[in-house]
Formats: C-alpha cells, sequence, structure tokens
C-alpha cells in the first residue's frame, strides 16, 4: 500500500446515519502533462500533485481531514476485519468452454466445425432465446468484494496488510478498495478501548511504531522457532486373532 493523498469534497449525501461527506482519495503521483485541465483543476484546488487513481469515501463530518493528509497503513489494525473489492481479471471475448466450462460438441463421428460451439439456445415455440443463457461474450473484469477478511500482520515500514482470505479479485499489482467491514458481528467487537485511530493515524515523531506488528494468534518471525519437548510413544501391539466365542448347545 502506497501513500494516499486525501482531497474533501464538499459533496454530501443524507443518510440513515445522518449528513455523510464525500472524500476523495489518490494514489501514486504522476506527470501533470497526461491529463487535462478540467482533471487538474480538482488537484489544484486541493494544492496537491496529480493522482493517477482516484476513489471515493463517504465518511462524516466529524471524519474530514485536511486535503494532501497521507493514509498509511496503521489506518487499520491488527486483528481488524476489513471488506476489500476490486475488479477481476479481463479475458476478452470468449466462447462458452472457456466462460462457463461447457463440455463442447463431440471431437469425430461426422463433427464439423461444432467442436468448441454450445448447441441449441432455445426452443422453437417461443421463437427466440431464453433470459439469462449462457453463451459467449466478454469474460471477468467485473467488481467482486470480499467482506469479513482479518488483517494478520501489518509492515509500516513499507506500508503492507497481510490479509487472511481467498484470493483478491483482480490482477498482480491492481488497485484494491478497502472498507472497515460492514458485517454486524465484525462491528460489535469494536469498543471504545479498540478503536481504531479516528479519523487516520497520524505519525508522531516520539512514539515511532515498530516495523513489523504481528497478531496474537500469529507466530513472529523475529522470536525463536517452535520447540518439541522429548516424550515416548508407546508401541500398540496388534491383534493376532479375533476371539470368537462358541454357542454352546
Amino acid at each position: 500500500m502506497n501513500e494516499r493523498n486525501n482531497i474533501y469534497n464538499n459533496n454530501t449525501k443524507r443518510t440513515k446515519n445522518g449528513m455523510l461527506g464525500m472524500a476523495i482519495v489518490g494514489a501514486i503521483s504522476s506527470d501533470p502533462r497526461n491529463y487535462t485541465s478540467q482533471y487538474l483543476d480538482i488537484f489544484r484546488n486541493a494544492g496537491v500533485s496529480p493522482k493517477r487513481k482516484l476513489t471515493k469515501f463517504m465518511i462524516s463530518q466529524n471524519a474530514v481531514v485536511q486535503p494532501g493528509t497521507p493514509l498509511h497503513a496503521a489506518h487499520f489494525r491488527v486483528g481488524d476485519y476489513v471488506d476489500i473489492g476490486s475488479h477481476t481479471i479481463g479475458f476478452g471475448f470468449q466462447g462458452v468452454m472457456k466462460r462457463w466450462g461447457f463440455k463442447g460438441g463431440p471431437r469425430s463421428h461426422g463433427s464439423t466445425k461444432f467442436h468448441r460451439k454450445r448447441g441449441s439456445i432455445g426452443s422453437g415455440r417461443d421463437r427466440r432465446p431464453i433470459k439469462g443463457m449462457k453463451m459467449a461474450g466478454r469474460m471477468g473484469c467485473k467488481w467482486r468484494q470480499l467482506m469479513g477478511l482479518k488483517i494478520w500482520r501489518i509492515n509500516n515500514k513499507y506500508n503492507i496488510l497481510y490479509i487472511q482470505g481467498p484470493v483478491i479479485p483482480g490482477p498482480t499489482h491492481s488497485y484494491v478498495r478497502i472498507n472497515d467491514s460492514c458485517l454486524p458481528k465484525n462491528r460489535e467487537q469494536i469498543t471504545q478501548e479498540s478503536h481504531p485511530p479516528f479519523p487516520t493515524y497520524y505519525p508522531d515523531e516520539k512514539e515511532k511504531l515498530p516495523e513489523e506488528i504481528f497478531d496474537k494468534g500469529l507466530h513472529q518471525f523475529n522470536d525463536s522457532t517452535i520447540k518439541f519437548e522429548n516424550f515416548e510413544v508407546k508401541k500398540i501391539t496388534k491383534r493376532e486373532g479375533a476371539k470368537i466365542a462358541k454357542i454352546k448347545n
């Protein structure tokens, strides 16, 4: 995770939790000659350099930070649960065998140009394909979100989060969107004592964070290796044969 710069926008939205504002977060500074003047006006008003990627987050009025404030990995804490969203890998236009896993047509016995086709797409009664028919088309490049993933380790030097869960959607080195988990069971664990830094983490020269922060249930690589005590193994003798009970007449 690289440093993010926050640009506050005055646009607001009314929700059940009250009025929420919109914070625009940018990632990776770029050359201003590559963008239009309308795009550069966003950063000129905020007083920061142009960013390659922008996204929006809804925030409350007491969570507003100054434009240009960097966001670090310490914004989250070890043991927290987050939701991660991104676009899946795009494969372009693909057939039904690769896109939906169809078997295809026969390989021999008179089959001509039917090896990778799907077959019939509907009956002759309706005279139209049924809605939702699995056909060839663009595969991937869709927004997918994984919810309730636990943070096991944080590297404050390089701003890296180590998160448990399945593979995060998207190709390698892609942009992802990280939010606090919205699942009720994960939000109940947050208390006043264990509340994350609000509105964000501000680095302090007097109290510097350690380079690596591990969860209690995770083995720290700085500690000594795991040692097993010596113990005796008792051998279990196998029974040579089963005892047969004789029935007396």
